[in-house]
């Protein structure tokens, strides 16, 4: 049964003009939970769809490449190029939330340590943490922090409200999603597991 659409919260009175991004993550008076999601995570794929064939997508490429050898040109747009179409494509961003009854959760700290090894590969992590809610605190591997920080930079263009922030060890996390090696897993079991 789909549950029944109900509006987000406005913190602002129908007068206040505080910025608070095009797409209102917090505030978005006139669209569903879903809806302001799903536009906002659409319009960053249709960005993206847009600078893969820019002129200054190769100078992106070539740095994310200086910082991992194995990101070749070829796969960072292979990994872009999934993103928009598979991620970020407005149908089925619709599909996928419309699944949940997002409305009323409780927002949580969720840190998202990314893997390396894979242009972008944490991006779908960073994604669902986001778009269900919560407070997404990422930490990109050292390997993939090229594209990271730059898709986390035009999130945040769009969206300056976005809950969204660089990993800390001060980070108020209560719960992980981490991508790695064994040593990762059990550095996070330790750091977190209680």
């Amino acid at each position: 049964r789909r549950a029944e659409r109900s509006r987000e919260p406005s913190f602002f009175t129908a007068g206040d003009t505080t910025p608070f991004g095009k797409y209102g993550y917090f505030c978005a008076m006139e669209k569903t939970i879903t809806e302001s999601r799903a536009a906002l995570f659409s319009a960053l794929g249709e960005q993206l769809r847009t600078f893969i064939d820019s002129a200054s997508a190769p100078e992106l490429f070539a740095r994310a490449e200086a910082a991992n050898g194995w990101f070749t040109r070829r796969e960072i747009r292979r990994a872009l190029e999934a993103i928009c179409s598979r991620m970020l494509n407005r149908q089925a961003l619709d599909a996928w939330l419309a699944a949940y009854d997002l409305h009323g959760v409780r927002p949580r700290h969720v840190g998202v340590i990314m893997a390396g090894n894979i242009p972008l590969v944490g991006f779908f992590d960073l994604l669902c943490v986001t778009a269900c809610g919560h407070v997404c605190h990422y930490k990109p591997s050292a390997k993939d922090t090229v594209l990271t920080e730059w898709i986390v930079g035009r999130l945040k263009r769009l969206d300056p409200a976005l809950p969204l922030f660089r990993y800390t060890e001060q980070s108020p996390i209560e719960a992980v999603i981490a991508t790695g090696s064994d040593n990762t897993n059990r550095y996070f079991r330790m750091r977190y597991g209680s």
